[in-house]
């Protein structure tokens, strides 16, 4: 069979990565796909039907690590959003410059987080279309593009002279809106996608799901 192409922004696959039984499991597929080279005809319709079906599973996997990763990082915007909003309620911009002070420091772990799902954003390939910044404008999937957005708005509200905390909560109450709704999105499309890859894994197992 054909060597398959790793999609582009994905790291190649590498066998140093996997753990002892990962690995045994990986060397019986070779040997099964050299079986498979020797039994199927070069040019053979069971042959392309096997590397559709082997294509299909392996776009699957990319889609469903892709997702994963979208998860965590959409999940650490949440989680560090906690700290800031509960420094916004304490009405921390009544003790000045160390109240401004305490919500930068807060607001700086969303900062970080936004950043890192941005990075992921810009390198899609399996789950829409990339985040890119082209200028004073901003591409991507429209969730992408409101996250951005949204993180924008608040660190402008935190340059200000005096703290708006009415205007920080909105805003960041938008974003963990955002990033909650991606996130369940999220959550079915990496459901639908296992239950996909299950599904054909099945077919070839020669299971009846009937």
């Amino acid at each position: 069979m054909s060597r398959r192409r790793e999609p582009t922004g994905q790291a190649p696959r590498s066998h140093r990565a996997l753990d002892g039984p990962s690995l045994a499991l990986v060397r019986t597929a070779e040997r099964v796909s050299l079986a498979l080279q020797r039994a199927l005809p070069p040019d053979s319709q069971q042959r392309e039907d096997l590397e559709e079906v082997l294509s299909a599973l392996s776009a699957l996997h990319d889609e469903a690590l892709e997702r994963t990763r979208l998860h965590r990082a959409l999940r650490s915007i949440l989680v560090a959003c906690a700290p800031f909003r509960a420094s916004l309620w304490r009405g921390a911009q009544d003790e000045g410059e160390q109240g401004r002070q305490t919500l930068l420091q807060n607001w700086r772990p969303i900062q970080n987080a936004v950043d890192r799902l941005l990075d992921l954003c810009a390198d899609v390939v399996s789950t829409g279309h990339p985040f890119r910044r082209l200028g004073e404008g901003i591409t991507g999937e429209r969730w992408m593009v409101d996250v951005a957005a949204l993180q924008a708005h608040i660190e402008e509200a935190l340059r200000e002279e005096e703290v708006d905390v009415a205007s920080l909560l909105e805003l960041t109450q938008a974003l963990e809106s955002v990033c909650e709704r991606e996130l369940d999105r999220a959550d079915r499309a990496l459901q639908w996608c296992l239950i996909r890859a299950s599904r054909i894994s099945d077919e070839l197992r020669g299971v009846d799901n009937e």
